[in-house]
């Protein structure tokens, strides 16, 4: 008896494995027609495009700010900068004193 069961467990694991690779053949072959895309996904689809181009142009911003250091390193010394700014109306008061 266990003979048999251990015969028809084979077989059936064979008949099993030819179903699943005919079931997994029927699944990559399933092709499906006639979709039409709703109102609100046209939508979506709209906004993704928008959004998609305007980060490919602050990307392309970027690369351009990362390949001019100039401007970074403006905004590492600012701290000079404002102080230079707080000096400039005393330095051209005193020049306009000298002058008259």
């Amino acid at each position: 008896m266990l003979k048999h069961a251990a015969l028809d467990r084979k077989e059936y694991k064979g008949k099993l494995k030819i179903v699943f690779n005919e079931l997994e053949f029927d699944k990559s072959s399933v092709v499906v027609s006639d979709e039409f895309a709703c109102d609100a996904c046209a939508f979506y689809m709209s906004n993704l495009a928008t959004l998609q181009t305007k980060y490919a142009t602050l990307l392309d911003k970027l690369e351009e700010v990362k390949a001019r250091p100039i401007l970074l390193g403006a905004c590492k010394s600012f701290s000079g900068l404002q102080s230079d700014m707080v000096e400039k109306p005393t330095k051209i008061s005193l020049l306009e004193k000298a002058s008259s």
